[in-house]
């Protein structure tokens, strides 16, 4: 399946995400989308760190009460700059890890187009790894390009609870950086 053909099928999945969401809503996810990386409060709010701004956690509760059930399983990318600081642990370490699985904590960024993941996503590069992500079917998200700013709709998000239970399946080196697989569900 296309990137585009994808982004079509996602939009036809959350219409009545998009066709739902208050002004309110919207508003919070252009403020996920932010340039100035607020983005990072908001992650904190996810991960019940104190003393975070009052915005972060109402931009969190509203990703939160928007988030649907995927109808169906998808395949989605993820960036990862450094395994080290993803993962808690080197790259090297990867395949030992094979069958793990863990709850997020914060919320879980993909991207329907790998292309953008590769290019915008990895960099800069310490340990960087590409995530083929299997989105199973009834994993509540976000399908961010309907809600957010216009400009940012080319990164085609899925964004994930931050409830979501990640796994990984295996790791594939034979390319210019690992892809890992990885399965994520509701539990």
């Amino acid at each position: 399946m296309t990137r585009d053909e994808l982004a079509g099928r996602l939009t036809e999945m959350f219409r009545g995400q998009t066709e739902a969401a208050s002004d309110g809503q919207r508003a919070s996810v252009r403020r996920w989308q932010g340039m100035d990386r607020f983005y990072r409060q908001v992650q904190r709010a996810a991960a019940q760190v104190l003393d975070v701004p009052e915005e972060a956690q109402a931009v969190m509760e509203d990703l939160i009460a928007l988030a649907e059930p995927l109808r169906d399983d998808v395949v989605v990318w993820r960036g990862v700059r450094s395994v080290d600081e993803t993962f808690g642990f080197p790259a090297e370490h990867l395949e030992d890890v094979v069958g793990a699985a863990r709850v997020a904590a914060q919320f879980f960024a993909t991207s329907a187009d790998r292309g953008i993941v590769e290019g915008e996503f990895t960099e800069p590069a310490i340990s960087p790894a590409l995530l083929r992500v299997r989105a199973r079917r009834g994993s509540h998200a976000v399908w961010v390009p309907p809600l957010g700013n216009e400009e940012n709709a080319g990164q085609m998000e899925l964004l994930f609870l931050p409830t979501v239970q990640v796994r990984i399946l295996g790791v594939d080196r034979s390319g210019d950086m690992p892809i890992v697989f990885v399965e994520v569900s509701d539990g």
